[in-house]
């Protein structure tokens, strides 16, 4: 644990799954963190106590003053609006929160001289159906979602505010990320659906193809993605994180079903959120310019991820 005055970092959506856990990671390393979260999914329960937090809106023209006032030199930007594949009922609300909200942050980093910002996207949303595997960074981007085409849309600015403004900018590429604080929103995230219905003793029905081979990283370690950005003083970029290797749903399946001793073979509709056959990234590049790669297997994050869910549910 590194205890040495750091920057000041501002992270928006640090009350939600992922963000949480950088903000974490973050003060343990000695930075100052400032989390910006309008709470709309996230739990103020989330929120590091050694964290300034305002509850406020990425949208909201306002979000000037919080700059002024808190003068950060980093912005981690994980405030986002939950896309579905499918989702076309509110596709303006979700574009409104996703583009330009973060057009919102973008000119305020400007304004105020950020020196990075670092922005999630999703790897799955963007490469599609895979031409090759692993996907690396240079496979074309074809999205297969609104929120993929948000992502696309996002990378393109930074690119450009890097061209006009000399704003730096990383880019992390995510695979299916899971782990403590992720809820199952209407049963549309996989693990945490699994592990709670499983709990709960429910005989699940999974009504799409249940042979879908997919990356999965536990949530810790890609947070410390975000952490490797600022210690590293690496250049603008994208960056794949993924185990480089697959993993089919019933394998996940498998190992949960011994976990937690659960009776029954899953055959409750379940909707798994992605159109791809079989998907991984490259982590080849991440591995050699941030010195980053998985720690947590399948097994350990699977047994830490059903411990919380124990908890939460008063299970223990």
């Amino acid at each position: 644990m590194v205890l040495e005055n750091k920057p000041k970092v501002l992270v928006t959506g640090g009350a939600g799954f992922i963000g949480s856990h950088i903000v974490d990671q973050l003060i343990d390393y000695g930075y100052e963190v400032v989390v910006v979260d309008n709470l709309s999914t996230g739990s103020i329960e989330n929120v590091n106590l050694r964290a300034t937090f305002y509850k406020a809106d990425i949208r909201d023209p306002d979000i000037s003053k919080i700059f002024d006032k808190e003068k950060p030199e980093y912005i981690s930007h994980h405030a986002a609006q939950r896309v579905d594949c499918d989702s076309t009922d509110q596709v303006v609300h979700d574009a409104e929160i996703n583009i330009l909200g973060t057009l919102n942050l973008l000119e305020n980093a400007r304004q105020f001289n950020i020196k990075l910002f670092i922005f999630p996207s999703i790897g799955q949303d963007l490469y599609g159906e895979p031409l090759y595997l692993p996907c690396d960074e240079t496979h074309p981007v074809q999205p297969i979602s609104l929120g993929g085409i948000h992502k696309q849309t996002i990378e393109q600015y930074l690119n450009q505010y890097l061209q006009i403004y000399e704003m730096n900018y990383i880019v992390l590429r995510y695979p299916n990320i899971y782990g403590p604080r992720q809820y199952a929103f209407n049963g549309k995230s996989l693990i945490p659906t699994l592990i709670t219905k499983m709990l709960s003793g429910a005989q699940m029905v999974i009504s799409q193809q249940n042979d879908q081979r997919e990356d999965y990283v536990y949530v810790t370690d890609c947070a410390r993605a975000t952490l490797l950005c600022l210690e590293n003083g690496i250049g603008p970029g994208i960056y794949n994180l993924g185990s480089g290797h697959s993993i089919p749903i019933n394998t996940i399946i498998t190992i949960l079903k011994e976990l937690i001793n659960y009776p029954y073979t899953p055959v409750m509709p379940f909707v798994i959120d992605s159109k791809t056959r079989e998907i991984y990234l490259d982590n080849q590049k991440a591995i050699r310019y941030l010195g980053w790669q998985p720690r947590v297997d399948l097994l350990e994050g699977l047994e830490r991820t059903l411990a919380f869910t124990r908890q939460m549910m008063k299970l223990v």
